[in-house]
């Protein structure tokens, strides 16, 4: 280039309707040779607006300043061409109105939408990468990548909105405009009081126009609940009520205001008078009177000939976790078998459940087993995946056998798509599945998890949204066939010590690290050969060489129901046979015994691999003389075990389901209460039934009436009256409270009271003497306080909070911290607990006046859920109103 420079000429055609231009200025320098010239540098991009004023509509609309609720109000929107004249009457155009609530969009800021900005407006230069990496062997095809980095691609909280508080989102849907460029869109308002935004965007083939107004709505007279989000038994809360008079004259007002149990209302009941504009505040209490449910609550307000009605629903829960005791035995012929009367003793009696299950075989609790995952209330990949797994299978008629409350199909649909919704956020771009979002790193043996339950929803004819499907299937079989890369090859001998244990923790980590990723490369290989798409050369390369790194029976049958489905019996016989010594305790090829404790990384234990081995067997209708026995060893371990995983119960409910296909010996039993009431029971499957808890206390005893043994299993569950017991053996949790100052709060009552806007900061400070690889930290808060959401934009933020020198938001980026979460009534941690401590924050503001419990804490280890630590239950608490 010149020093004087270059000009350059750039013709535009007149017809070119797309986006603007943006030039790239390159320089250049002479190449080796004469004919040749090579790039110096860039330097840099010029952006070439063009003229787009010809295709800026003008847009009007109108809409009355104020309008009275549940009232349909007519909106007129009219549409100009750029020059402010009326449209031509072959243009043909539509426009769309929202109307959503002020305080909605404030939130997040959001503006009016701008079609000729965002069409016409100067944008930031897009590139694409193209990354054919991994791909090279297979195909030459590469796909467009994504840049991921920048604060907003990573993990985000999610942020749970308060449920009781309606949501005003009103869309008119594209309306055509008439000839003149006009439209009368009526918008009908709900029971709604405050300020609407009406945003209204018009287009026509190449040409746009926005614009937006606000509209108040409100009622002549204006009644509104104030309530916390949730009480606790043993709380005293406040519900206020907000009384307005906007009717332009004085008015003489009564309120009535009751509930239904689990709650008990009581408050001022007398007539208030009240002048034009004029507003009051009656203030009632509100007590649980039942552990928990949704009490509904009604509201009249009468002014004269003016009527308000009001319904809400205030949720009721305890402020303890939920506990689940088991009691089994097995009845010789003729022996009997009285139930303890004491098992629901410190439960509240309205949240108990009490149920028997009967069998000839050792039994499993299916309906506890599909309840407690379709109650469970974390949503990591693992879960969302279990908590719907039962919907695939559970029909009307199986609800019925399982004595459940039966859905309907279109309802299991309408469930299972909002799982398939929540599952497609956690994939990533490759196809495979991020534990808790799509940012989370990829998890191997989770990703078959989900690809096999997508398979099994679709073959039960459920809607599987398809291109996820193909994703994960061929992510799947892309990570397979490199998985033999992959493999640990394990050393000749094992050092032990005296005692015959693995002295060396080295040697421990390479055998679990070893069975993982066997035990990865074994699922995807089962889910891909369902599909006939696991390439056989590989699966013979994992069963040759690596099949020894087994430490469950799991990963045997499913690298054996592979090799069956691909047509290499031989092989899939020998992994079988092994699959079965390892089972029964017998370790192939000198193969590490299984600590059935240990965390393996493929989220199992003893429970879960033996359950899901059997259901496998079963489906696919594999034999062997120790089959039926897989459920039998499960018996030792039901004894041992109060606390299952999401993993472990829905391996359990297919077991079961697998167990109801066979032929199980006939047998009788008779249930004998102490009031004279018995009950026969004749069958050749799993009974189970209800008892309640008035029939435990009143004594109840079971009789085995057949030729053969008959195995009881005992069922108690329900929420505690008094906090647990603090526990702190293997890992331990402790709470301390501090004032936005950074000062520490005492424990005592006295200490723990706070005026209404008064901010608190929580510290949990987790303890654990073994590495948890997933686990959850939980604290449920009291009722009258709420958590400070700090991922808004206007407010505290959490780098404004010190506590003891450590800046929370500091403290919140650790990299052991995987997932949070901001509900309504807890704060929830999942994290890696790698031993030693990990501190975490949140941020509190009392709101509601009144007394409220204090739960206590609990952290746990969501695949061995028997370890878990439980914190020390603390005094109420009391939130005054300065005012």
């Amino acid at each position: 280039m010149r020093t004087g420079g270059t000009v350059v000429e750039i013709k535009i055609d007149p017809n070119w309707q797309r986006h603007d231009l943006y030039i790239s200025v390159v320089a250049f320098r002479p190449g080796s040779s004469s004919d040749r010239i090579t790039p110096a540098r860039a330097l840099g991009l010029v952006h070439l607006p063009l003229n787009r004023e010809s295709r800026k509509l003008q847009l009007t609309m109108q809409a009355p300043n104020k309008a009275v609720p549940e009232q349909s109000v007519p909106i007129k929107v009219k549409l100009l061409d750029a020059s402010g004249k009326a449209m031509a009457a072959n243009q043909k155009a539509i426009v769309t109105v929202s109307a959503v609530d002020v305080g909605i969009l404030n939130i997040t800021n959001y503006l009016t939408p701008n079609p000729t900005d965002y069409f016409f407006g100067k944008h930031r230069y897009g590139a694409d990468l193209l990354d054919i990496y991994g791909r090279l062997i297979e195909s030459m095809d590469g796909n467009m990548a994504k840049q991921r980095f920048g604060g907003d691609a990573g993990m985000r909280d999610t942020q749970s909105m308060p449920r009781k508080v309606r949501r005003v989102d009103l869309f008119s849907g594209p309306v055509v405009l008439d000839a003149n460029g006009e439209a009368t869109i009526p918008m009908l308002l709900p029971d709604f009081n405050g300020t609407l935004r009406l945003m209204a965007v018009a287009s026509t083939l190449d040409s746009y126009a926005s614009t937006q107004t606000e509209m108040q709505v409100a009622a002549p007279l204006v009644a509104e609940l104030s309530m916390p989000r949730f009480i606790s038994p043993g709380d005293v809360a406040t519900i206020a009520l907000d009384v307005t008079n906007l009717s332009g004259s004085e008015q003489r007002v009564s309120v009535k205001i009751d509930a239904d149990a689990p709650l008990k209302i009581s408050g001022p009941s007398a007539p208030v008078k009240l002048a034009d504009k004029e507003r009051t505040v009656l203030r009632y209490q509100a007590e649980a009177t039942q552990a928990e449910g949704l009490a509904p609550i009604r509201l009249t307000v009468t002014a004269g000939a003016l009527k308000v009605v009001r319904s809400a629903a205030l949720q009721v829960q305890p402020a303890t976790a939920r506990v689940r005791e088991l009691r089994r035995a097995r009845l010789e012929p003729n022996g009997s078998f009285k139930l303890d009367a004491t098992m629901a003793d410190g439960l509240w009696t309205d949240s108990t459940t009490v149920d028997v299950s009967l069998s000839s075989k050792p039994p499993i609790d299916v309906r506890g087993a599909v309840q407690g995952l379709l109650m469970y209330p974390y949503g990591c990949l693992e879960q969302t995946t279990s908590s719907a797994y039962p919907l695939v299978y559970i029909d009307e008629a199986a609800a019925n056998a399982y004595k459940m409350a039966p859905l309907s199909r279109e309802e299991r649909a309408k469930r299972l798509d909002a799982a398939f919704s929540r599952l497609s956020g956690m994939q990533k771009q490759h196809g495979g599945f991020g534990l808790w979002a799509e940012s989370s790193p990829y998890e191997a043996w989770l990703s078959a998890y989900v690809t096999g339950f997508l398979q099994d929803a679709k073959e039960a004819g459920f809607a599987v949204p398809e291109s996820m499907h193909q994703r994960s299937m061929a992510s799947l079989l892309e990570q397979f066939q490199k998985s033999t890369g992959y493999q640990t090859t394990l050393p000749k001998e094992i050092r032990r010590d005296a005692q015959g244990r693995i002295s060396d923790h080295r040697e421990v980590e390479l055998l679990r690290m070893a069975h993982q990723r066997l035990a990865e490369a074994a699922h995807a290989g089962y889910i891909l050969a369902r599909e006939q798409k696991a390439p056989l050369s590989t699966l013979r390369a994992l069963h040759d060489g690596y099949r020894q790194n087994a430490r469950s029976p799991l990963t045997l049958v499913h690298l054996s129901l592979a090799l069956k489905l691909m047509g290499d019996e031989t092989r899939s016989l020998v992994a079988l046979e092994e699959a079965m010594q390892l089972s029964w305790g017998i370790q192939p090829q000198g193969a590490e015994p299984h600590a059935w404790g240990e965390w393996l990384g493929d989220y199992g234990s003893r429970v879960r691999d033996l359950a899901m081995a059997y259901a496998l067997m079963h489906r696919h209708q594999v034999t062997h003389p120790r089959r039926e026995n897989l459920l039998i060893d499960l018996g030792d371990d039901f004894s041992k075990r109060q606390y299952l995983s999401t993993q472990e119960r829905l391996a359990l409910f297919l077991a079961a389901r697998a167990a109801s296909t066979g032929s199980e010996q006939p047998w009788r039993a008779s249930i004998h209460g102490s009031d004279k009431s018995d009950i026969t029971l004749a069958s050749k499957d799993t009974e189970q039934r209800a008892l309640g808890v008035a029939a435990l206390k009143r004594g109840t005893t079971i009789t085995n009436q057949s030729d053969a043994p008959l195995f009881v299993e005992l069922a108690v569950e329900g929420y505690p009256i008094k906090a647990l017991p603090t526990t702190d053996e293997r890992i331990s949790v402790e709470r301390t409270w501090w004032n936005a100052k950074g000062e520490a709060l005492a424990s005592s009552q006295a200490a723990r009271q706070f005026k209404t806007g008064d901010m608190v900061i929580v510290r949990l400070r987790v303890t654990s003497k073994q590495r948890i690889k997933d686990g959850l930290i939980v604290d449920r808060i009291p009722a009258g306080l709420e958590i400070e959401n700090l991922n808004l934009s206007q407010g505290v933020q959490s780098s404004d909070f010190t506590v003891e020198n450590v800046n929370i938001a500091q403290a919140m980026s650790d990299e052991r911290i995987k997932h949070r979460e901001y509900r309504d009534d807890r704060f929830v941690v999942a994290a890696d607990l790698k031993g030693g401590k990990l501190d975490v924050y949140y941020v509190l503001r009392a709101v509601t006046p009144g007394k409220f419990v204090v739960p206590a804490p609990y952290v746990e280890d969501m695949y061995r859920p028997e370890i878990r630590g439980i914190g020390k239950a603390e005094p109420p608490v009391s939130v005054v109103d300065p005012k």
